[in-house]
């Protein structure tokens, strides 16, 4: 549906162009660069051994040093000097109100939001698209302002999709980066300022050549620097138009379109709106929640260069629940361990802006937490006789304490528990090389 307003659009531009409706205006001089192969021949020289036998037979080899031709290719550039046209609108569609002012910047929008995209229209889209913005009566100034508006959205809309799957900006989507810019970054030049006079000497020479009753001449002004939509006015193209209101409009313009700051900024801040919604997504999942998805988040942040408490505002209480939930899931899978464990938890607690001792408290809150969680599930199996599953959930259990040393975690047992407990425990590592420090850990934590 986008595609047909677009075809029509160019349509109507084509219809402007073929007709003589446009006015086509020498614009200066242009440099145009063609490049071509040119070919020629070198001479160059070379050493040859030859051979000569003498009246015995005798064979002699000698150097003889010859010249020979070699012929090469070179790429020639020939650069030419041609004149440079634009195009001035005198009637155009806002002018003799064919349009207003939302149909007119509806039309432009689908114009640039279709230059973004695939399709058979792109390339004529994005060479034609800001001069069927003028055929319908915009001004560069309307033009650059609808160009930036639409990059925002073309950023987001890009990144949020783009980001779904990933947890850093790749080359492609650099790429597409430099794509937007090259469209949207206009080039600031100083328009020279005209005289009152002059201004007023050449609308009227366009309105003179369009046999209309009465000429039509399209004053374009933008009324409030916050606005989007231009205001347009028509009004009787006569000598006797006042100086002052062409005075009004007389001044130095620079083109509004963005500057690299802009899109850096514009791309912190799309970063920044993707990865508080991916964050809120992930929390929405309430106990289903996974150390995998907190690892993503959290790695995306860091390619991102995302502080999570400075730049999307965190407080300490979900930081402190992205670091358990992403630790105990580390521990539950055996990736974290007393061991060899601590760098990884670092960069953890690093990546959350966490404070070290931060860290160790949450550390603790959470091996005290999971070590009664897994000992109500120890104490329920040993009583039903269910030893093998009581031994997997101790070997977890034992996988926590060790963070503490093995020290008491809290976990209440009757005395007759605890025996039964740590009888079920020796007589399954019976024998095992690492029996004795496992069961004095155990007992330990159980004390």
């Amino acid at each position: 549906m986008a595609n047909g307003v677009a075809a029509d659009c160019l349509k109507f531009l084509d219809f402007m162009l073929d007709n003589d409706v446009a006015v086509k205006i020498e614009d200066g001089f242009e440099t145009v660069e063609t490049p071509r192969t040119e070919k020629k021949k070198e001479k160059k020289k070379r050493t040859v051994t030859k051979e000569k036998k003498n009246g015995e037979g005798v064979v002699t080899k000698y150097d003889v040093e010859e010249t020979y031709e070699e012929e090469t290719e070179t790429e020639v550039i020939d650069k030419k000097e041609v004149p440079k046209f634009k195009y001035e609108f005198p009637v155009n569609a806002l002018g003799v109100s064919a349009l207003d002012d939302k149909g007119a910047d509806s039309l432009y929008r689908n114009m640039v939001i279709q230059s973004f995209k695939g399709g058979g229209l792109e390339k004529q889209v994005k060479e034609n698209g800001r001069l069927f913005a003028r055929s319908i009566g915009f001004d560069e100034k309307a033009i650059n302002l609808i160009d930036g508006s639409i990059g925002a959205m073309v950023f987001e809309n890009y990144f949020s999709t783009s980001m779904k799957g990933k947890t850093a900006v790749d080359q492609e989507d650099f790429m597409f980066m430099a794509q937007i810019k090259e469209k949207l970054v206009r080039a600031r030049a100083n328009v020279r300022e005209r005289t009152c006079a002059s201004e007023r000497a050449r609308a009227n020479e366009m309105c003179s050549r369009w046999p209309l009753s009465p000429p039509i001449k399209v004053s374009v002004c933008i009324t409030n620097a916050e606005s989007r939509s231009p205001h347009f006015s028509r009004s009787p193209c006569s000598p006797r138009v006042s100086a002052y209101a062409h005075c009004s409009h007389s001044r130095s313009l620079r083109s509004q379109g963005m500057t690299d700051s802009q899109i850096e900024k514009l791309l912190a801040s799309t970063q920044k709106n993707i990865l508080s919604k991916n964050i809120e997504r992930v929390f929405a999942g309430g106990t289903k929640i996974t150390g995998e998805s907190m690892r993503a988040v959290r790695e995306q942040a860091l390619s991102m260069g995302i502080d999570l408490k400075a730049d999307l505002g965190l407080d300490n209480d979900r930081l402190g629940r992205m670091f358990k939930i992403e630790v105990g899931d580390g521990i539950e899978k055996g990736d974290i361990n007393a061991e060899d464990g601590s760098e990884k938890i670092a960069d953890i607690v690093d990546s959350l802006s966490m404070t070290m001792d931060e860290g160790e408290t949450e550390l603790e809150k959470l091996v005290f937490k999971r070590a009664a969680e897994i000992m109500r599930d120890v104490t329920a199996d040993v009583s039903r006789g269910n030893d093998e599953r009581a031994m997997k959930d101790l070997y977890l259990y034992l996988r926590y304490v060790e963070f503490v040393g093995g020290v008491s975690v809290g976990v209440e047992l009757g005395e007759g528990g605890r025996e039964q407990i740590m009888d079920v425990f020796r007589a399954a590592t019976f024998g095992k090389p690492e029996a004795v420090s496992q069961c004095e850990l155990l007992e330990s934590s159980l004390a």
